[in-house]
């Protein structure tokens, strides 16, 4: 099969036609071109059609403007005819034009000579950046390079999985001059034309360098303001002739805005508003046209309150938000273009009363060590922008955007960096695929101010966890490398900690497998939270002793440990979910279906809290397991369920729970947080419960006494002293202490609230 063959991404099509022309000179593939001029752009195909130094006319593709795709064309739509645009690398000389390309990859890689032109040049095991010629279901990839070196690489190089493209469809994984790294399997130089044989496999491409997708990022930023400052020109040139008709240029954010907006910049603000998708501030002194947005997850919590779930309804109640409430916090993200301000305020980011004292009017009044301590973050942060590109730091994912993530450097003074979210040679679903709010992660320097970054910014890259094999490895999100070595169950290993995320830790394990470590099966943190909190103060890089339970997946492609079970727990766990079926860790996973098939009512056990709401509780028994516990059944004392949950728990807190039922087959299991004895409904016993209905008329008080169980207050046992419409002193809801008077035939239970019977 030819491998020169393909289609026009880079816009090379058409002959001379119309006769003989001379040759208009066009620079050899490879030249790198620091600035030509825009002559046109055609609206219709988004070319740009440009004029080199020395007249050669040029044209750059809506294709190869940029690595990003999105950027690429939004900025293809803002040049008119003067414009200058640059760097360019030719790819291709013809007689009539040169074709170029504005991506950054290529231009990089053009300056360092990693740009194959030839076959000679090309080095099998190497890895080049290219773009997609053309692809088919059935031939794969065609891979192009400078002139017209093109390679093929074949569905079974397409990505990590065993089967390669098997069951994907490749005209839609990859897009007609789509950036891709492309690494060399084989060179047939006897062939004529001379045959490439590639590989696209995410991890196979990613092994040249940890930073090998920070041209997306880069590409992303380097578009955004090359936008923004055409944009500041068509501005300058209305305002010296008068024209308002294009003033603003559909730019809301001034260009001294944005510099008083750099990302990491302390700003104060007062809120005006609470949406459905965060906290609306205004910034009068910086621009009154900039907009603050506040996610809920940012907002400045308590520790109790961090543990609610936070929405427009309740904002005002659990974090204090109103409109006229003043906001301290940090810029996460700016877009001059939409004239919104991303802020970052939770404490954490801040250093809340750090920045406090940083800003408030009379430095006086604020404490020298608040001031102290904002320096000090201040300064920590400015250092990262010279950090060496390559250097590895642990990174905390702040916001996540559809094409990149927002991240901080909490041991660089809350630095803020920006990460693509996608691969070259691999794109998700959805950008949750791979990025959480607040999960911890290994990230690499990609770019900052001392290496030339656009704007100066802090650029990461979070490198494709698993192996880095000529594409044998799983890409599917998780970060886990199909096929590898299976440890048997109660096999004692010492992981690296790589990913801390709310709910589990990422392990690297020995032979570069990969672990999953439950919040369920972790050991508590240290100092005064040990075993309450098993996730928190876990560092990237730590060292933890586990025990290998089994797979912790369908596709065998992670391991299940634990970090607080003995082997032979560990071997027992296994042997009980094989018995059940459930060995493969598909469903609810290893863990769970063991309790499930093993677990009566009774049975303590251990869960942690993974949401809390007002009335009530989800607790993780096992990765796979949840179990939603009734506000009801979070405490035995009438003064404890007086208190609100979320004063009660937190999001990662261990909790002890008792056993109600256990249903393997709906993968469905009951617990209470109650003592067996806090919640038994027997002849003398006094519980506490909830109102659930007054009946009007003296028809009494019926309370709730666990989520199986209620009971009835007839009205002469409401009180002790006999007063007119007794059953009005209470509602709906309301806590109350009762004592079971008997339970008749029928079930039904008597209460007193008397409080003789209380006694």
């Amino acid at each position: 099969a030819g491998v020169r063959g393909g289609g026009e991404a880079d816009g090379g099509g058409g002959g001379i036609g119309g006769g003989e022309r001379a040759d208009v000179g066009a620079p050899p593939p490879g030249t790198v071109i620091e600035e030509a001029l825009v002559r046109r752009v055609d609206e219709t195909t988004g070319n740009v059609q440009v004029t080199l130094p020395g007249g050669v006319p040029g044209v750059v593709t809506a294709a190869q403007m940029s690595d990003h795709p999105m950027t690429g064309a939004a900025l293809s739509s803002m040049y008119r005819a003067g414009d200058v645009i640059g760097p360019l690398v030719a790819l291709e000389a013809k007689p009539r034009r040169s074709v170029l390309s504005r991506k950054l990859s290529l231009v990089a890689a053009a300056r360092e000579g990693n740009l194959p032109g030839d076959v000679s040049a090309v080095v099998v095991g190497a890895v080049y950046p290219g773009y997609v010629a053309s692809c088919t279901q059935n031939a794969g990839v065609f891979v192009r390079f400078l002139g017209r070196l093109t390679g093929l690489a074949p569905p079974s190089t397409l990505t990590d999985a065993a089967n390669g493209a098997g069951g994907i469809d490749v005209e839609e994984m990859f897009a007609l001059g789509q950036t891709v790294l492309a690494r060399v399997v084989a060179v047939d130089a006897a062939a004529s034309p001379p045959r490439l044989s590639l590989s696209l496999a995410p991890r196979a491409a990613a092994a040249s360098s940890p930073t090998a997708d920070a041209p997306l990022i880069a590409a992303l930023f380097t578009d955004v303001d090359a936008a923004d400052a055409l944009a500041d020109a068509r501005d300058a040139d209305a305002d010296a002739v008068g024209d308002d008709s294009e003033h603003g240029a559909g730019v809301v954010l001034s260009a001294a805005a944005a510099l008083a907006l750099a990302p990491g910049a302390d700003v104060v603000g007062t809120v005006h508003g609470v949406r459905e998708y965060g906290v609306l501030v205004n910034m009068p002194d910086v621009d009154p046209d900039a907009v603050g947005l506040i996610t809920f997850h940012q907002l400045p919590l308590t520790a109790e309150a961090a543990a609610a779930e936070v929405t427009e309804e309740n904002a005002a109640e659990v974090a204090g938000v109103h409109d006229g409430a003043a906001v301290v916090g940090r810029v996460l993200d700016v877009s001059r273009r939409e004239g919104v301000v991303d802020i970052g305020a939770r404490a954490a980011l801040t250093g809340a009363s750090a920045v406090a004292a940083s800003t408030t009017p009379s430095k006086k009044a604020a404490p020298k060590a608040a001031v102290a301590a904002a320096k000090k973050r201040r300064a920590a942060a400015t250092a990262a922008s010279q950090l060496p590109v390559g250097t590895k730091v642990t990174a905390e994912v702040e916001l996540v955007k559809p094409d990149y993530a927002v991240l901080s450097l909490p041991d660089h003074g809350g630095a803020v960096g920006y990460a693509p979210v996608h691969h070259l040679n691999l794109r998700y679903a959805d950008a949750a695929e791979r990025f959480q709010p607040l999960q911890r992660v290994a990230a690499v320097v990609a770019g900052n101010a001392a290496s030339g970054s656009p704007g100066g910014r802090l650029l990461l890259t979070v490198p494709l966890l698993g192996g880095v094999g000529g594409g044998g490895g799983r890409s599917d999100g998780s970060g886990a490398t199909a096929g590898a070595e299976q440890e048997r169950a109660g096999t004692t290993l010492e992981g690296v900690v790589h990913e801390v995320q709310p709910m589990q830790m990422i392990l690297t394990l020995p032979g570069g497998r990969r672990g999953r470590l439950h919040a369920t099966e972790a050991t508590g943190g240290g100092g005064a939270d040990a075993g309450g909190f098993p996730l928190r103060n876990v560092a990237v890089g730590a060292v933890i002793a586990v025990v290998v339970i089994g797979s912790a997946g369908e596709r065998g492609s992670m391991l299940e440990l634990t970090a607080r079970r003995t082997p032979k727990e560990a071997r027992a766990i296994a042997a009980a979910a094989t018995d059940a079926g459930g060995a493969d860790g598909g469903g609810t996973g290893i863990a769970g279906v063991a309790a499930l098939a093993t677990l009566d009512e009774g049975d303590v056990i251990d869960g942690v809290v993974t949401a809390v709401s007002s009335d009530t509780l989800a607790v993780s028994i096992a990765p796979g397991l949840t179990a939603r516990v009734p506000r009801i059944e979070t405490a035995d004392t009438a003064a404890a369920l007086r208190k609100s949950l979320t004063s009660r728990f937190a999001v990662g807190q261990r909790v002890a729970a008792y056993v109600l039922s256990a249903d393997a087959a709906r993968r469905r299991m009951l617990v209470t947080l109650r003592t067996p004895a806090g919640r038994q409904v027997v002849a003398g016993a006094k519980i506490a419960g909830t109102v659930s209905k007054v009946a009007p008329g003296g028809g009494g008080v019926f309370v709730q006494l666990n989520s199986r169980q209620h009971g009835r207050v007839h009205v002469t046992d409401i009180a002790d002293d006999p007063r007119p419409e007794l059953w009005k002193d209470y509602k709906p809801g309301d806590v109350v202490e009762v004592r079971v008077l008997g339970k008749g035939e029928g079930g039904e239970v008597d209460l007193s609230l008397r409080a003789s019977h209380l006694a």
